[in-house]
């Protein structure tokens, strides 16, 4: 059966360089995958659809969805199958706002140096998180070490929180 040997995605997609025209989406696959991403104003109904891109496995793969319109709520999903085939499977549905216009009110968070390691309090880490999360904001600023977990023992890592 096809879905017991689809591909992984590694992590969840991340949503990146956000424009009042374009948005790009981020992942990556255990395997080679053709990925694509269908979009649109209003919740489950996606009205355009990138082209479909092979990537090869473990390598970032960057969708740009564009031309979108300024500030504007958007909903997409990512689809991806295995490369010549047509049965695809789909991640579930996400959200994004396209930049503002002028003059208009935005929210931001910003986070810093994380440091995720042996002698972090994941407990205090998943509240901030939550806070976070909690004021909706437009966009994260990180100013580093987001993805800093690589010198935790395997079992230990908690990069998944995160994403």
């Amino acid at each position: 059966m096809f879905i017991a040997q689809a591909q992984k995605i590694v992590h969840r997609e991340i949503l990146s360089r956000p424009t009042d025209r374009s948005i790009t989406l981020l992942c990556s696959f255990d395997q080679d995958v053709e990925v694509c991403a269908r979009y649109g104003t209003s919740s489950g109904a996606y009205t355009r659809q990138t082209p479909w891109i092979l990537f090869v496995k473990d390598s970032l793969t960057e969708i740009l969805m564009e031309p979108l319109g300024q500030d504007t709520r958007y909903y997409y999903q990512l689809c991806y199958r295995k490369p010549g085939q047509t049965n695809e499977i789909y991640r579930p549905q996400g959200t994004f706002h396209t930049q503002r216009s002028p003059g208009k009110q935005f929210s931001f968070v910003i986070q810093a140096d994380p440091h995720l390691d042996d002698f972090s309090d994941t407990a205090l880490y998943r509240r901030c998180l939550k806070n976070e999360l909690e004021d909706s904001p437009d966009f994260m600023i990180d100013l580093g070490d987001i993805f800093m977990s690589d010198k935790l023992k395997v079992g230990k890592r908690i990069s998944h929180m995160i994403l």
